[in-house]
């Protein structure tokens, strides 16, 4: 028995341990049968501090509430916003492929609900597990004639749900197909210029360039000499300064963009393919494909077929479950260009996609890129310093000082 003492020499009451096989209720029913003493159980006495709180003044309860609103959205806030900050290429990814912010802001504050609802139920599990340990106690109170019965306050003995002799109760997009009759890119006289007067840089100065359907063409040059933002042109990332592109005959740019939503054309026409896959790490790899069509108004369901189609003509429908830490290099370059394809865009962009794997594995990714475009009838423009996969093209543009020359390729097998 342990004795708590609110006073230096009167014991007001009194917490009875019991064994673990004993019932609590029990023995509080029996205690209540004597006079002028009132026994709570650890559930009866969780239901005298809700009574208790209830009949708080609604002025604290308000500023409790406040304050909690307060400390919960800062914590929240904070934690989107490091999410946020971690995220940072995988958000650019997402935008250049088409997504729009309140997709974009909807799957970070999943990603943060997630770990909330995982937060909980940690929680409510170890305080389900840790609670068998504290042992069972009944408490004895000295009945109070001014008040009914001590330690209840307004509450008055047997108003607590567990009390069996209780008198109250708490009651209860676009098209995107290829016409053959045109070329699937058509640039003329493009040119770009970054800033204005004496500091202006002509970074292209009149780019001319065809592409066939189900044609690589490889695009060389040295750095700073304009590959980069060829791309970015075409890829309708910036805006040129002038000139004209056109895809599968249809003119995007003239003077200025003729196209009313660039997301969209980037999202459906346009498949971009990266020097590093940039992968979104907290998606499977089906997900990681299935995300285009999903973005572009397919059924998840019908994205997901899609995306494992895709996976097997790739030759790795077999990771389709497997998260991106779990993929070797190659295998991700293949999801990402399975990804830059899923919706069958007439044009893809790639960026030196062999800069980072090896001789063989470089040279498997331009065969698969060239079965694409056979296939498929994909424009595909193949920026690369690699001097391993330059002799595999049939045309080579190379530019220089922002101007582009044409000339054959060797036209060697992948």
């Amino acid at each position: 028995m342990q004795a708590s003492q609110a006073s230096s020499r009167t014991v007001n009451v009194v917490m009875l341990r019991l064994a673990p096989h004993a019932d609590e209720t029990v023995v509080a029913r029996d205690i209540r049968r004597w006079k002028h003493l009132e026994a709570y159980t650890r559930a009866d006495m969780d239901d005298i501090l809700v009574a208790k709180l209830i009949a708080t003044s609604a002025k604290q309860i308000f500023m409790f509430l406040v304050i909690l609103a307060v400390v919960s959205a800062a914590i929240v806030a904070f934690i989107i916003y490091t999410m946020t900050l971690n995220k940072v290429r995988e958000i650019a990814v997402l935008k250049l492929i088409g997504a729009r912010n309140r997709t974009i802001a909807a799957m970070i504050l999943q990603q943060a609900l997630g770990l909330g609802a995982i937060g909980f139920i940690v929680g409510k599990t170890a305080a389900t597990l840790w609670a068998p340990i504290f042992p069972k106690y009944v408490l004895l109170l000295p009945e109070d004639p001014a008040r009914g019965r001590a330690g209840t306050g307004d509450l008055r003995a047997g108003q607590h749900r567990r009390d069996p002799r209780g008198a109250a109760r708490r009651s209860g997009s676009g098209d995107r197909r290829l016409n053959l009759a045109h070329p699937a890119i058509e640039i003329s006289g493009l040119t770009k210029r970054y800033g204005e007067g004496d500091t202006a840089v002509d970074a292209l100065k009149g780019v001319d360039m065809i592409v066939q359907p189900g044609e690589v063409v490889g695009l060389i040059g040295p750095s700073g000499s304009g590959k980069s933002t060829l791309l970015k042109c075409l890829g309708a990332v910036i805006e040129p300064t002038s000139g004209r592109m056109a895809l599968a005959g249809e003119t995007i740019y003239d003077n200025g963009w003729k196209v009313a939503d660039l997301r969209a054309m980037r999202r459906d026409r346009i498949g971009f393919v990266f020097q590093a896959p940039y992968l979104i790490p907290f998606l499977d790899v089906v997900d990681n494909v299935a995300l285009l069509p999903m973005l572009a108004g397919v059924s998840n369901g019908k994205a997901r077929e899609r995306a494992r189609e895709m996976l097997v003509a790739l030759d790795v429908g077999h990771r389709a479950q497997a998260q991106v830490a779990q993929l070797s290099g190659g295998e991700q370059q293949r999801v990402a260009i399975a990804r830059a394809l899923v919706n069958q865009p007439p044009i893809i962009l790639a960026d030196e996609p062999t800069a980072p794997l090896d001789s063989e594995r470089a040279l498997t990714v331009i065969r698969i890129l060239n079965e694409m475009a056979q296939r498929f009838g994909t424009a595909i423009i193949v920026v690369t310093h690699d001097e391993k996969i330059i002799p595999t093209f049939r045309r080579i543009y190379h530019i220089r000082d922002g101007r582009t020359y044409e000339e054959a390729g060797e036209a060697r097998a992948a």
